[in-house]
Protein backbone atom coordinates (compact mmCIF):
# COMPACT_ATOMS: atom_id res chain seq x y z
CA UNK A 1 0.00 0.00 0.00
CA UNK A 2 2.84 2.36 0.82
CA UNK A 3 4.38 1.71 -2.59
CA UNK A 4 1.04 2.48 -4.31
CA UNK A 5 0.68 5.75 -2.43
CA UNK A 6 4.13 6.83 -3.61
CA UNK A 7 3.15 6.16 -7.24
CA UNK A 8 -0.09 8.10 -6.81
CA UNK A 9 1.78 11.08 -5.42
CA UNK A 10 4.18 10.95 -8.35
CA UNK A 11 1.33 10.89 -10.89
CA UNK A 12 -0.40 13.85 -9.24
CA UNK A 13 2.91 15.66 -9.21
CA UNK A 14 3.42 15.05 -12.94
CA UNK A 15 -0.10 16.21 -13.77
CA UNK A 16 0.38 19.36 -11.72
CA UNK A 17 3.66 20.06 -13.48
CA UNK A 18 2.02 19.70 -16.91
CA UNK A 19 -0.83 21.98 -15.91
CA UNK A 20 1.59 24.59 -14.57
CA UNK A 21 3.62 24.32 -17.77
CA UNK A 22 0.60 24.98 -19.95
CA UNK A 23 -0.64 27.83 -17.76
CA UNK A 24 2.87 29.26 -17.96
CA UNK A 25 2.68 29.01 -21.74
CA UNK A 26 -0.48 31.14 -21.73
CA UNK A 27 1.15 33.61 -19.35
CA UNK A 28 4.31 33.75 -21.46
CA UNK A 29 2.20 34.33 -24.56
CA UNK A 30 0.53 37.24 -22.77
CA UNK A 31 3.86 38.70 -21.72
CA UNK A 32 5.30 38.39 -25.24
CA UNK A 33 2.18 40.09 -26.59
CA UNK A 34 2.77 43.00 -24.19
CA UNK A 35 6.38 43.19 -25.35
CA UNK A 36 5.18 43.31 -28.96
CA UNK A 37 2.67 46.05 -28.18
CA UNK A 38 5.39 48.10 -26.50
CA UNK A 39 7.76 47.61 -29.43
CA UNK A 40 5.00 48.66 -31.83
CA UNK A 41 4.50 51.87 -29.84
CA UNK A 42 8.23 52.56 -30.24
CA UNK A 43 8.00 51.69 -33.95
CA UNK A 44 10.53 48.92 -33.44
CA UNK A 45 8.77 46.62 -35.85
CA UNK A 46 11.50 44.01 -35.97
CA UNK A 47 11.34 43.55 -32.20
CA UNK A 48 7.54 43.54 -32.34
CA UNK A 49 7.48 40.83 -34.98
CA UNK A 50 9.97 38.73 -33.00
CA UNK A 51 7.86 39.06 -29.83
CA UNK A 52 4.69 38.14 -31.69
CA UNK A 53 6.35 35.07 -33.19
CA UNK A 54 7.32 34.04 -29.65
CA UNK A 55 3.78 34.72 -28.41
CA UNK A 56 2.34 32.53 -31.18
CA UNK A 57 4.85 29.84 -30.31
CA UNK A 58 3.72 29.88 -26.68
CA UNK A 59 -0.03 30.00 -27.33
CA UNK A 60 -0.41 27.30 -29.97
CA UNK A 61 0.40 24.29 -27.72
CA UNK A 62 -2.01 25.68 -25.12
CA UNK A 63 -4.90 25.51 -27.61
CA UNK A 64 -4.57 21.73 -27.88
CA UNK A 65 -3.63 20.80 -24.33
CA UNK A 66 -6.53 19.45 -22.29
CA UNK A 67 -5.73 21.70 -19.33
CA UNK A 68 -5.86 24.99 -21.22
CA UNK A 69 -7.77 24.39 -24.45
CA UNK A 70 -11.09 24.88 -22.68
CA UNK A 71 -10.21 28.22 -21.14
CA UNK A 72 -11.60 31.43 -22.58
CA UNK A 73 -8.38 33.26 -21.76
CA UNK A 74 -6.29 30.97 -23.97
CA UNK A 75 -8.36 31.81 -27.04
CA UNK A 76 -8.74 35.50 -26.27
CA UNK A 77 -4.96 35.88 -25.99
CA UNK A 78 -4.55 33.92 -29.21
CA UNK A 79 -7.01 36.25 -30.89
CA UNK A 80 -5.11 39.31 -29.66
CA UNK A 81 -1.80 37.89 -30.89
CA UNK A 82 -3.01 37.14 -34.39
CA UNK A 83 -5.02 40.36 -34.55
CA UNK A 84 -1.83 42.37 -34.02
CA UNK A 85 -0.12 40.33 -36.73
CA UNK A 86 -3.07 40.94 -39.05
CA UNK A 87 -2.88 44.68 -38.54
CA UNK A 88 0.68 44.76 -39.84
CA UNK A 89 0.67 42.55 -42.90
CA UNK A 90 2.08 45.44 -44.93
CA UNK A 91 5.40 44.71 -43.20
CA UNK A 92 7.42 41.74 -44.38
CA UNK A 93 8.55 40.69 -40.88
CA UNK A 94 4.93 40.17 -39.81
CA UNK A 95 3.94 38.33 -42.98
CA UNK A 96 6.54 35.68 -42.19
CA UNK A 97 4.97 34.80 -38.82
CA UNK A 98 1.83 33.10 -40.13
CA UNK A 99 0.05 32.58 -43.45
CA UNK A 100 -3.50 33.02 -42.08
CA UNK A 101 -3.48 35.39 -39.09
CA UNK A 102 -6.84 36.92 -39.99
CA UNK A 103 -8.56 33.54 -39.94
CA UNK A 104 -6.84 32.41 -36.76
CA UNK A 105 -7.69 35.60 -34.88
CA UNK A 106 -11.32 35.44 -35.95
CA UNK A 107 -11.61 31.77 -35.02
CA UNK A 108 -9.99 32.47 -31.66
CA UNK A 109 -12.42 35.22 -30.66
CA UNK A 110 -15.38 33.10 -31.71
CA UNK A 111 -14.06 30.20 -29.63
CA UNK A 112 -13.50 32.53 -26.69
CA UNK A 113 -17.12 33.70 -26.92
CA UNK A 114 -18.30 30.08 -26.82
CA UNK A 115 -16.22 29.31 -23.73
CA UNK A 116 -17.11 32.50 -21.87
CA UNK A 117 -20.32 31.09 -20.39
CA UNK A 118 -20.49 33.84 -17.74
CA UNK A 119 -20.00 36.61 -20.29
CA UNK A 120 -17.06 38.04 -18.35
CA UNK A 121 -15.22 39.06 -21.51
CA UNK A 122 -18.12 39.17 -23.94
CA UNK A 123 -17.49 42.81 -24.86
CA UNK A 124 -13.79 42.24 -25.55
CA UNK A 125 -14.36 39.12 -27.63
CA UNK A 126 -17.20 40.63 -29.65
CA UNK A 127 -15.05 43.65 -30.30
CA UNK A 128 -12.29 41.30 -31.44
CA UNK A 129 -14.68 39.58 -33.87
CA UNK A 130 -15.81 42.98 -35.20
CA UNK A 131 -12.22 44.12 -35.70
CA UNK A 132 -11.35 40.90 -37.54
CA UNK A 133 -14.48 41.16 -39.68
CA UNK A 134 -13.34 44.57 -40.84
CA UNK A 135 -9.75 43.41 -41.32
CA UNK A 136 -10.91 40.36 -43.30
CA UNK A 137 -12.91 42.50 -45.73
CA UNK A 138 -10.10 45.03 -46.12
CA UNK A 139 -7.56 42.27 -46.66
CA UNK A 140 -9.93 40.75 -49.21
CA UNK A 141 -10.04 44.04 -51.11
CA UNK A 142 -6.24 44.16 -51.17
CA UNK A 143 -6.04 40.59 -52.45
CA UNK A 144 -8.68 41.29 -55.11
CA UNK A 145 -6.77 44.35 -56.31
CA UNK A 146 -3.68 42.18 -56.59
CA UNK A 147 -5.67 39.66 -58.68
CA UNK A 148 -5.29 37.02 -55.96
CA UNK A 149 -8.89 35.98 -56.33
CA UNK A 150 -8.86 32.68 -54.39
CA UNK A 151 -7.37 34.39 -51.32
CA UNK A 152 -9.77 37.30 -51.74
CA UNK A 153 -12.73 34.93 -51.85
CA UNK A 154 -11.67 33.20 -48.63
CA UNK A 155 -11.32 36.53 -46.84
CA UNK A 156 -14.65 37.92 -48.06
CA UNK A 157 -16.37 34.66 -47.14
CA UNK A 158 -14.76 34.89 -43.73
CA UNK A 159 -15.86 38.50 -43.39
CA UNK A 160 -19.45 37.59 -44.22
CA UNK A 161 -19.38 34.72 -41.72
CA UNK A 162 -17.96 36.92 -38.94
CA UNK A 163 -20.64 39.54 -39.59
CA UNK A 164 -23.29 36.84 -39.18
CA UNK A 165 -21.67 35.83 -35.90
CA UNK A 166 -22.30 39.39 -34.75
CA UNK A 167 -25.91 39.24 -35.90
CA UNK A 168 -25.26 41.41 -38.96
CA UNK A 169 -25.50 40.65 -42.70
CA UNK A 170 -22.63 42.13 -44.69
CA UNK A 171 -24.12 42.22 -48.19
CA UNK A 172 -21.02 43.86 -49.63
CA UNK A 173 -18.81 41.04 -48.35
CA UNK A 174 -21.20 38.50 -49.89
CA UNK A 175 -21.17 40.33 -53.23
CA UNK A 176 -17.38 40.63 -53.19
CA UNK A 177 -17.09 36.94 -52.36
CA UNK A 178 -19.18 36.19 -55.46
CA UNK A 179 -17.15 38.53 -57.64
CA UNK A 180 -13.85 37.09 -56.38
CA UNK A 181 -15.02 33.53 -57.03
CA UNK A 182 -16.21 34.62 -60.47
CA UNK A 183 -12.86 36.18 -61.37
CA UNK A 184 -11.05 33.17 -59.95
CA UNK A 185 -13.18 30.79 -62.07
CA UNK A 186 -14.61 29.17 -58.95
CA UNK A 187 -17.98 28.84 -60.67
CA UNK A 188 -19.85 26.98 -57.93
CA UNK A 189 -19.05 29.57 -55.26
CA UNK A 190 -19.69 32.44 -57.68
CA UNK A 191 -23.22 31.18 -58.30
CA UNK A 192 -23.73 30.43 -54.59
CA UNK A 193 -22.83 33.93 -53.46
CA UNK A 194 -24.52 35.74 -56.34
CA UNK A 195 -27.70 33.93 -55.29
CA UNK A 196 -27.20 34.94 -51.66
CA UNK A 197 -26.75 38.58 -52.66
CA UNK A 198 -29.82 38.39 -54.91
CA UNK A 199 -31.89 36.90 -52.09
CA UNK A 200 -30.93 39.94 -50.01
CA UNK A 201 -31.97 42.30 -52.84
CA UNK A 202 -28.39 43.51 -53.21
CA UNK A 203 -26.69 44.42 -56.47
CA UNK A 204 -29.73 44.96 -58.67
CA UNK A 205 -30.21 43.54 -62.15
CA UNK A 206 -26.49 43.33 -62.88
CA UNK A 207 -26.15 40.30 -60.61
CA UNK A 208 -28.43 38.29 -62.90
CA UNK A 209 -26.27 39.25 -65.89
CA UNK A 210 -23.13 38.20 -64.03
CA UNK A 211 -24.69 34.94 -62.86
CA UNK A 212 -25.88 34.15 -66.38
CA UNK A 213 -22.32 34.68 -67.63
CA UNK A 214 -21.01 32.21 -65.03
CA UNK A 215 -23.51 29.58 -66.16
CA UNK A 216 -22.44 30.22 -69.76
CA UNK A 217 -18.80 29.56 -68.85
CA UNK A 218 -19.90 26.39 -67.08
CA UNK A 219 -21.65 25.27 -70.26
CA UNK A 220 -24.96 25.20 -68.38
CA UNK A 221 -27.40 26.67 -70.93
CA UNK A 222 -30.43 25.88 -68.79
CA UNK A 223 -28.96 27.59 -65.74
CA UNK A 224 -28.06 30.63 -67.85
CA UNK A 225 -31.58 30.86 -69.25
CA UNK A 226 -33.13 30.47 -65.79
CA UNK A 227 -30.92 33.24 -64.39
CA UNK A 228 -32.02 35.56 -67.18
CA UNK A 229 -35.68 34.65 -66.74
CA UNK A 230 -35.47 35.26 -62.99
CA UNK A 231 -33.84 38.61 -63.63
CA UNK A 232 -36.54 39.74 -66.05
CA UNK A 233 -39.25 38.64 -63.63
CA UNK A 234 -37.75 40.95 -61.03
CA UNK A 235 -36.66 43.73 -63.40
CA UNK A 236 -38.96 43.45 -66.45
CA UNK A 237 -37.88 46.79 -67.95
CA UNK A 238 -34.14 46.54 -67.34
CA UNK A 239 -32.17 47.39 -70.50
CA UNK A 240 -29.21 45.15 -69.71
CA UNK A 241 -31.38 42.10 -69.10
CA UNK A 242 -33.50 42.77 -72.18
CA UNK A 243 -30.39 42.97 -74.34
CA UNK A 244 -29.13 39.72 -72.79
CA UNK A 245 -32.50 38.18 -73.70
CA UNK A 246 -32.13 39.39 -77.28
CA UNK A 247 -28.66 37.81 -77.42
CA UNK A 248 -30.09 34.55 -76.11
CA UNK A 249 -32.80 34.60 -78.77
CA UNK A 250 -30.18 35.42 -81.41
CA UNK A 251 -28.15 32.40 -80.36
CA UNK A 252 -31.28 30.25 -80.56
CA UNK A 253 -32.01 31.73 -84.02
CA UNK A 254 -35.38 32.92 -82.73
CA UNK A 255 -35.48 36.15 -84.72
CA UNK A 256 -39.19 36.71 -84.23
CA UNK A 257 -38.74 36.55 -80.47
CA UNK A 258 -35.69 38.81 -80.69
CA UNK A 259 -37.69 41.34 -82.73
CA UNK A 260 -40.43 41.46 -80.10
CA UNK A 261 -38.01 41.99 -77.23
CA UNK A 262 -35.95 44.56 -79.15
CA UNK A 263 -38.98 46.65 -80.02
CA UNK A 264 -39.86 46.76 -76.35
CA UNK A 265 -36.28 47.66 -75.48
CA UNK A 266 -35.98 50.42 -78.08
CA UNK A 267 -39.27 51.94 -76.97
CA UNK A 268 -37.67 52.56 -73.57
CA UNK A 269 -34.50 54.08 -75.02
CA UNK A 270 -35.12 55.37 -78.56
CA UNK A 271 -31.93 57.49 -78.51
CA UNK A 272 -29.67 54.43 -78.20
CA UNK A 273 -27.82 53.90 -81.50
CA UNK A 274 -26.73 50.38 -80.56
CA UNK A 275 -30.29 49.29 -79.92
CA UNK A 276 -31.47 50.81 -83.21
CA UNK A 277 -28.67 48.95 -85.01
CA UNK A 278 -29.66 45.69 -83.34
CA UNK A 279 -33.25 46.18 -84.47
CA UNK A 280 -31.94 46.54 -88.02
CA UNK A 281 -29.87 43.40 -87.65
CA UNK A 282 -32.91 41.42 -86.51
CA UNK A 283 -35.00 42.70 -89.41
CA UNK A 284 -32.17 41.77 -91.79
CA UNK A 285 -32.18 38.23 -90.43
CA UNK A 286 -35.95 38.13 -90.83
CA UNK A 287 -35.64 39.24 -94.46
CA UNK A 288 -37.41 42.55 -93.75
CA UNK A 289 -35.04 44.64 -95.81
CA UNK A 290 -36.76 48.04 -95.77
CA UNK A 291 -37.41 47.89 -92.03
CA UNK A 292 -33.77 46.96 -91.47
CA UNK A 293 -32.59 49.97 -93.46
CA UNK A 294 -34.96 52.24 -91.59
CA UNK A 295 -33.49 51.05 -88.27
CA UNK A 296 -29.90 51.42 -89.53
CA UNK A 297 -30.72 54.95 -90.66
CA UNK A 298 -32.10 55.81 -87.21
CA UNK A 299 -28.88 54.53 -85.69
CA UNK A 300 -26.85 56.70 -88.08
CA UNK A 301 -28.86 59.79 -87.24
CA UNK A 302 -27.89 59.20 -83.62
CA UNK A 303 -24.27 58.28 -84.42
CA UNK A 304 -23.18 59.08 -88.01
CA UNK A 305 -19.76 57.48 -87.61
CA UNK A 306 -21.03 54.17 -86.17
CA UNK A 307 -19.13 51.51 -88.17
CA UNK A 308 -21.62 48.65 -87.82
CA UNK A 309 -24.60 50.72 -88.97
CA UNK A 310 -22.68 52.19 -91.92
CA UNK A 311 -21.35 48.81 -92.97
CA UNK A 312 -24.72 47.07 -92.58
CA UNK A 313 -26.55 49.78 -94.51
CA UNK A 314 -23.96 49.63 -97.29
CA UNK A 315 -23.99 45.83 -97.27
CA UNK A 316 -27.78 45.84 -97.55
CA UNK A 317 -27.69 47.86 -100.78
CA UNK A 318 -24.58 46.06 -102.03
CA UNK A 319 -26.04 42.58 -101.55
CA UNK A 320 -29.28 43.59 -103.27
CA UNK A 321 -27.26 44.98 -106.18
CA UNK A 322 -25.22 41.76 -106.46
CA UNK A 323 -28.46 39.78 -106.54
CA UNK A 324 -29.77 41.95 -109.38
CA UNK A 325 -26.51 41.54 -111.30
CA UNK A 326 -27.03 37.80 -111.06
CA UNK A 327 -30.52 38.20 -112.51
CA UNK A 328 -29.16 40.45 -115.27
CA UNK A 329 -26.68 37.80 -116.30
CA UNK A 330 -29.54 35.39 -116.93
CA UNK A 331 -31.12 37.72 -119.51
CA UNK A 332 -30.74 36.49 -123.08
CA UNK A 333 -27.85 38.07 -124.98
CA UNK A 334 -30.14 39.51 -127.65
CA UNK A 335 -32.21 41.47 -125.10
CA UNK A 336 -29.71 44.29 -124.84
CA UNK A 337 -32.06 47.05 -123.63
CA UNK A 338 -33.54 44.80 -120.97
CA UNK A 339 -30.04 43.87 -119.82
CA UNK A 340 -28.91 47.51 -119.73
CA UNK A 341 -32.00 48.53 -117.74
CA UNK A 342 -31.37 45.69 -115.32
CA UNK A 343 -27.73 46.68 -114.84
CA UNK A 344 -28.72 50.32 -114.40
CA UNK A 345 -30.91 49.37 -111.45
CA UNK A 346 -28.00 47.42 -109.97
CA UNK A 347 -25.66 50.36 -110.47
CA UNK A 348 -28.15 52.62 -108.69
CA UNK A 349 -28.00 50.33 -105.67
CA UNK A 350 -24.18 50.19 -105.79
CA UNK A 351 -24.22 54.00 -105.78
CA UNK A 352 -26.46 53.97 -102.70
CA UNK A 353 -24.15 51.52 -100.94
CA UNK A 354 -21.00 53.50 -101.71
CA UNK A 355 -21.17 56.42 -99.22
CA UNK A 356 -22.02 54.10 -96.32
CA UNK A 357 -19.17 51.73 -97.12
CA UNK A 358 -16.75 54.62 -97.58
CA UNK A 359 -17.67 55.98 -94.16
CA UNK A 360 -17.26 52.51 -92.67
CA UNK A 361 -13.81 52.27 -94.30
CA UNK A 362 -12.82 55.65 -92.83
CA UNK A 363 -13.88 54.40 -89.40
CA UNK A 364 -12.07 51.06 -89.72
CA UNK A 365 -9.53 51.15 -92.58
CA UNK A 366 -8.38 47.59 -91.89
CA UNK A 367 -11.75 45.84 -92.28
CA UNK A 368 -11.31 43.49 -95.25
CA UNK A 369 -15.01 42.95 -95.95
CA UNK A 370 -15.50 46.67 -96.43
CA UNK A 371 -12.43 46.92 -98.66
CA UNK A 372 -13.59 44.01 -100.85
CA UNK A 373 -17.04 45.55 -101.30
CA UNK A 374 -15.56 48.94 -102.20
CA UNK A 375 -13.20 47.38 -104.77
CA UNK A 376 -16.19 45.73 -106.44
CA UNK A 377 -18.18 48.97 -106.54
CA UNK A 378 -15.22 51.08 -107.76
CA UNK A 379 -14.51 48.54 -110.49
CA UNK A 380 -18.14 48.53 -111.68
CA UNK A 381 -18.39 52.31 -111.58
CA UNK A 382 -15.11 52.78 -113.51
CA UNK A 383 -13.23 54.30 -110.54
CA UNK A 384 -10.22 52.16 -111.33
CA UNK A 385 -7.55 54.16 -109.47
CA UNK A 386 -9.51 53.86 -106.23
CA UNK A 387 -10.01 50.15 -106.83
CA UNK A 388 -6.30 49.67 -107.45
CA UNK A 389 -5.34 51.57 -104.27
CA UNK A 390 -7.60 49.36 -102.21
CA UNK A 391 -6.33 46.16 -103.84
CA UNK A 392 -2.85 47.06 -102.59
CA UNK A 393 -4.25 47.00 -99.06
CA UNK A 394 -5.37 43.43 -99.58
CA UNK A 395 -1.96 42.56 -100.96
CA UNK A 396 -3.00 42.09 -104.56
Amino acid sequence: MKFNRIITVMVVSLMTTAMVAQNSAVTNASLSLKDATGAMASEDYEAAAKALAEAAGFIEPATTHEKTMGKEKTWRYRGDIYQLISRNLDKEAFMAIDDNPVGKAAQSYQKALELDTKGSYEKENKQGVAVMQNLAVNAGINMFNESKYAQAFNLFEQGASLAEALGVTDTLALYNAALSADRGEDHANAVKYYKRAIDLDYGGSQLFVLMRAVYDRMGDAEGASQALTAGLEKFPSDQGLLIEKVNELFDANDMAGAESVLEKTVAQDPENALLQYNVGLVYDNLGKQEQAREAYQKALVLDPGYFDSNYSMGASYYNEAVGIVGSCNEIAANKIKEYEACMASATLLFDKALPFLETAHETDPADKSTIASLIEIYSRTKQLEKASALRSKLGG
